[in-house]
């Protein structure tokens, strides 16, 4: 296997300047721009795509919740509430959350997509330039296909969102493909920084882009292998503030191995999703021509191999049953792993990425004096075509003008799409808790579920035709034996109730709020006095309070002891990780001062 190579891989003689390599990095700079013009065409535009709308709705919840002074741990809106930091789908507290604070939950997860992207071009560039040793032109070249694929396409079409945080793979291997043993230093920080955000802001099955990155990083050489274990590990520690609130919500949901034979959604697997120009998930569309420009790299297959490990390996597993053996079968027996029912749209990235890298050395191989023209020709020849296909769907994208941008404006979004939660009172029971919300925002659209109320919002169910109706025998927000109970306070995390006295001569009055039953709620009445929480009878329980009979006034609040414990974990990973970081600059910087 090869390690890491530099520009003395180059012809001798090619300049390889600072400048000459920035000017190249214009070219997939001018490309970005123009993706990004067409994605941004309506920046405050929203979907009825119910995947867009629900990443919507997450986001507004989250900035409403901070903006009023509460990190909001749980939600309320959706099925008796759930613990919304562990949703294992959806992003909710990340790195990026500043920037949606900033400009809001619309434009801000746009631009949280073009971040990412941008991030997958640089780390494309600098992992060609640096790692594979290939010139300033055929690493530009092979970025600019990077952001213009019909891959990328698809998934923002489709409202795949998590899986954007795929385009980090090679910015990551960049990182980690070096030289370094069991040493942390900022190279590796930042690489432990990268990979929280993805497992924070992505789907819990980003897991694979870690197994992508460590297939990528070993076969260029084992000995990187201790840098990658540290990285692993560092990174589980610092994403432990979302890791930790998730698993508890899978424990809760008891949710076993899926049926991997009767649900497995596996891609056609057709030629023209690959070498066609159609924008597919389960597809890496780049055209014809990349696809001959990285056969030219295998005339020196020593140097592609690694390319070819990982493109092999991900196509293997992508097949599924498909393959002549069946590699992706044991992955589902893996904690957590065995929900994924589409592997081939995670998959087939490393596929893409394989071909792209591996364009750019087939144009590496040609003459010095003909490269730069050839990577222009080939860009453009590639490009092109790609963007003019993606250019109607990403300009019509989001079209569905947002709702006034004043305070509090996503209610509707807030309060209608949220996609999870356990059901609130009588209902059947589900294989896992979730509920999958269908279009039809500003309506309420949930399969058999209850819209769970405010102290002013009604309750409804929806009918198997679609129609929204007064759930009956609804007994409002909370209740005791002599009827419903006034709730004047809502929060993320909390719910206020008003008593009344009891006039049976009890000593206590059993409340009942209508939110999913946990030992994590803490109660309290009159400001003060402990109000004893009855432990949940079965996953169906609702939240039950004994509070004293002269108590007029009861508050309850939801803590998580999952994120407690994960936020003190990634609190102190991340300050060791910027304390190593510095003492590694400190101890090259002295290494490098000339001897007194």
């Amino acid at each position: 296997m090869t390690g890491v190579t530099t520009s003395s891989r180059l012809l001798p003689g090619e300049p390889t300047s600072i400048r000459r390599t920035l000017l190249w990095a214009l070219l997939p700079a001018a490309v970005f721009g123009v993706y990004a013009s067409a994605f941004l065409t309506s920046p405050w535009a929203i979907t009825w795509n119910d995947d867009w709308t629900q990443i919507f709705a997450f986001a507004a919840f989250l900035r409403d919740s901070l903006l009023d002074g509460e990190l909001p741990v749980r939600s309320p809106w959706l099925g008796g509430g759930f613990p919304i930091l562990g949703h294992p789908e959806y992003p909710v507290l990340s790195p990026f959350t500043p920037l949606v604070l900033l400009v809001g939950p619309i434009l801000g997860v746009k631009l949280i997509v073009l971040v990412v992207l941008a991030a997958g071009a640089v780390g494309t560039f600098l992992y060609c330039r640096d790692t594979l040793g290939t010139a300033p032109e055929s690493a530009a070249m092979a970025s600019s296909l990077l952001i213009a694929s019909g891959w990328t396409t698809a998934i923002l079409e489709s409202g795949n969102y998590p899986q954007i945080h795929y385009f980090w793979l090679p910015l990551m291997a960049w990182l980690l493909a070096r030289p370094g043993g069991w040493r942390v230093d900022g190279s590796l920080a930042f690489a432990c920084l990268i990979g929280a955000t993805a497992l924070t802001d992505g789907h819990l099955n980003t897991v694979i882009l870690f197994g992508l990155v460590a297939v990528l990083v070993l076969a260029q050489s084992r000995r990187f292998a201790p840098r990658l274990l540290l990285f692993l590990g560092l990174t589980a520690a610092l994403a432990a503030f979302k890791l930790l609130p998730t698993f508890a919500l899978l424990r809760l949901e008891d949710r076993a191995i899926e049926d991997y034979a009767g649900g497995l959604q596996v891609g056609a697997f057709a030629a023209a999703d690959f070498v066609g120009l159609a924008c597919r998930p389960d597809g890496f569309a780049l055209g014809p021509l990349p696809w001959l420009v990285a056969g030219v790299a295998l005339l020196n297959w020593r140097r592609a191999l690694p390319l070819l490990v990982l493109g092999g390996l991900g196509f293997w597993l992508a097949l599924s049953p498909k393959a002549p053996v069946d590699l992706f079968w044991l992955i589902t027996r893996l904690p957590v792993l065995g929900s994924i029912d589409a592997p081939t749209k995670y998959l087939v990235f490393s596929v893409g990425f394989a071909v792209i890298a591996l364009a750019a050395l087939g144009v590496d191989r040609a003459a010095v004096r003909f490269r730069p023209a050839l990577a222009v020709a080939a860009t453009l020849g590639a490009v092109v075509p790609l963007l003019a296909t993606a250019w109607p769907t990403l300009t019509a994208l989001f079209t569905e003008p947002d709702v006034p941008r004043v305070r509090r404006p996503y209610e509707p979004l807030l309060t209608d799409a949220f996609d999870t939660g356990a059901w609130a009172g009588p209902r059947d029971r589900r294989p896992d808790l979730y509920a999958y919300y269908q279009k039809g925002i500003p309506l309420v659209r949930w399969e058999d579920n209850f819209r769970l109320p405010t102290g002013q919002r009604p309750a409804w169910t929806l009918s198997l035709a679609g129609e929204l109706a007064p759930a009956p025998g609804y007994l409002g927000a909370a209740w005791t034996a002599e009827g419903p109970l006034q709730v004047p306070e809502w929060t993320a995390n909390s719910v206020t109730v008003a008593l009344s006295p009891a006039t049976d001569g009890r000593l206590v009055t059993p409340v009942t709020i209508n939110q999913n039953g946990s030992m994590n709620w803490r109660c309290a009445v009159n400001g003060g006095r402990d109000a004893g929480v009855q432990r949940p009878e079965g996953p169906d329980a609702l939240l039950a309070v004994t509070a004293p009979v002269d108590a007029t006034l009861l508050r309850c609040e939801y803590q998580s002891p999952d994120f407690r414990l994960g936020a003190w974990i990634s609190a102190l990973t991340a300050l060791a990780l910027i304390a190593a970081a510095v003492l590694a600059s400190r101890r090259r910087a002295a290494e490098a001062s000339p001897a007194p």
